[in-house]
């Protein structure tokens, strides 16, 4: 047999079994021991009926297909047993002789139409499934008025808000994870999706990290998903209108830079005095070392919607420093206070 009448047999048999679940599941194997026994290629011959009758458990019922014309077999009371087989391996036969007549793009296109349905099925079986799973609980829902409020989030857990899921109930680290991913969980599937998806942009550098909810929430608009998010990506600004006014701006500030009618000096040294001050005493910035108060600053400003990056804010700290020739070297002016009234009065 070559490999083409392979490939045809293989999709008639597909189509077959598709139309007669029955067949396969319950009579196939009996009626082969039963033209063995008696030695005849009639499966409709009275004795093959009776053998099929006398090995099947399943009640004779079960026996349709999908084919309009065998609805009677659903009504016991209308026909035996016998007929009722005999009337199903009739139908079977007209059908298993019609599919082999077909041509191919007739077989292709019922190939097709089962293979729709069969995944169709699969799929609803499996979204059934996913609603009895951890995941599908109420209690895994976001809790998006205390995610919205976070300066910052990982991957994992944009990808588990935008699925309106709790992070940390519901992402990669969860016990259920690993197993759902086997089984085609529909849910797990889009969960993998997303995250790839949103690593790449990210390698791409269409987003910077640390990720900022508005800008993945504006990305995850930006790709279609409409739904993201529970329905609040609808209330943030997309994306690349934001970045527009961002460059807007960023000129409008190069033109002052660049202007004669800048700033003049004064001015511009109190407001390092102004920055570096308040950037030591509240958020203990040092200027021999890298610690946290860069991104302390750019995180507290996020909150309140003044958008910052950590290298921006140490970029003009350090300025000021040099402009001002200032250094502080030393440890937290609240230690240095707290010591100094700590120290005993001489007499």
């Amino acid at each position: 047999m070559t490999r083409k009448n392979m490939h045809i047999n293989k999709r008639i048999n597909f189509v077959i079994e598709r139309r007669f679940p029955s067949f396969y599941e319950e009579i196939e194997n009996v009626l082969d021991q039963a033209v063995d026994k008696y030695q005849t290629q009639n499966i409709r011959d009275p004795r093959i009926i009776s053998y099929i009758i006398s090995k099947c458990d399943t009640d004779t019922a079960v026996l349709v297909s999908r084919e309009n014309d065998v609805d009677l077999l659903n009504d016991k009371d209308k026909i035996s047993k016998d007929e009722k087989i005999n009337k199903y391996l009739e139908i079977f036969e007209e059908y298993e002789s019609r599919i082999h007549s077909f041509s191919s793009e007739e077989l292709n296109a019922a190939y097709k139409e089962e293979k729709k349905l069969e995944e169709n099925e699969n799929l609803r079986e499996m979204m059934a499934w996913d609603e009895r799973q951890e995941f599908s609980d109420p209690m895994a829902s976001a809790d998006f008025d205390t995610w919205l409020s976070m300066a910052t989030w990982t991957v994992d857990e944009a990808v588990s808000l935008s699925l309106a899921k709790e992070p940390g109930t519901v992402d990669r680290s969860s016990g259920f994870y690993k197993f759902s991913l086997k089984t085609g969980s529909p849910f797990i599937s889009e969960y993998e999706k997303r995250t790839d998806q949103l690593s790449r942009a990210i390698k791409a550098q269409d987003l910077d990290k640390p990720l900022r909810p508005e800008a993945v929430m504006a990305w995850f608009q930006g790709q279609g998903m409409q739904g993201a998010f529970g329905g609040r990506v609808h209330h943030i600004a997309r994306y690349d209108e934001e970045v527009e006014v961002l460059r807007r701006e960023n000129e409008r500030l190069k033109r002052l830079v660049t202007s004669p009618e800048k700033l003049e000096t004064n001015s511009v040294l109190g407001l390092y005095r102004l920055c570096l001050g308040m950037a030591i005493c509240r958020y203990e910035y040092r200027t021999d070392m890298r610690n946290g108060a860069a991104k302390s600053i750019a995180g507290e400003f996020a909150e309140v919607g003044l958008s910052i990056t950590d290298d921006t804010v140490r970029k003009h700290l350090q300025r000021a420093s040099k402009e001002l020739g200032f250094e502080w070297k030393t440890r937290s002016p609240f230690e240095v206070r707290s010591k100094l009234r700590a120290k005993p009065k001489s007499d």
